[in-house]
């Protein structure tokens, strides 16, 4: 982004906030559109402009669809909260994959350069990438289609934070003459554990079947234990190990 700044309409100098600075930034965004922050809090914002980001949706396409008061609130929030990082020259984390996605999408040149620099792309954890994740992969690859991604469909577990499991399921599809391979020698876990953790992530309608082939001796029946909270929880579990 730094490199290709201009094309992407911003400058080469931009800071990155991070946690504590989005934050800020938004409560200042609800603060001048005149809502309560206690109404609509800074964090329930973010969360919701993070999730339009990650899905490649800016200010000005969101405000055609934000239909309903919770929604109008949050494409007034997005707008001020985009520009006030723009007055800041400040990008979020969000900013980072969405305005590269942006700018692979809307400058051809430029990305059939980066796509030709960058022979071979590796995706670790494909199961746990969003939209705009999926978007960038698939422009750095537009040249050569030279891609090769690990992951489980079975380990995603981060849809809150805007993963899109439909990216891995769909791998074979996206690339027709990809080569799969299926590592299902489990290193980690005892039989008795793999065997239960099949028997429940079978339920899942859409998932990649394969067969876990455990390398560990048998060990101890798994345990269900029910407490009270998560701190009855976390003594719960210290004592185990102590034990």
């Amino acid at each position: 982004l730094r490199q290709y700044s201009s094309f992407a309409a911003i400058t080469p100098n931009f800071s990155i906030y991070n946690d504590s600075d989005q934050t800020a930034c938004v409560r200042q965004a609800v603060k001048d559109c005149e809502l309560d922050t206690s109404n609509f809090a800074p964090s329930r914002m973010l969360n919701a402009i993070s999730a339009l980001k990650n899905n490649l949706t800016d200010p000005e396409s969101f405000k055609e669809d934000a239909v309903g008061f919770f929604l109008s609130a949050v494409s007034k929030v997005y707008m001020r909260y985009s520009q006030l990082l723009n007055e800041r020259n400040a990008l979020d984390f969000d900013d980072l994959l969405m305005k590269t996605a942006f700018l692979l999408r809307d400058h051809p040149d430029v990305c059939n350069q980066l796509s030709n620099r960058f022979q071979f792309l590796l995706v670790d954890e494909y199961q746990d990438t969003n939209h705009a994740q999926y978007q960038i992969a698939k422009y750095l690859v537009s040249a050569h289609n030279n891609i090769c991604v690990t992951g489980d469909p079975d380990q995603s577990i981060y849809r809150w934070r805007g993963a899109d499991i439909r990216n891995i399921l769909a791998f074979e599809k996206d690339w027709p003459d990809a080569v799969v391979v299926k590592l299902e020698e489990n290193f980690r876990s005892t039989p008795q554990i793999l065997e239960l953790a099949d028997k429940l992530i079978a339920n899942n309608q859409k998932r990649k079947a394969k067969t876990l082939i455990p390398t560990k001796p048998p060990g101890k029946d798994v345990e269900v234990n029910v407490f009270e909270d998560e701190i009855a929880e976390s003594n719960g579990l210290a004592k185990s190990i102590t034990e």
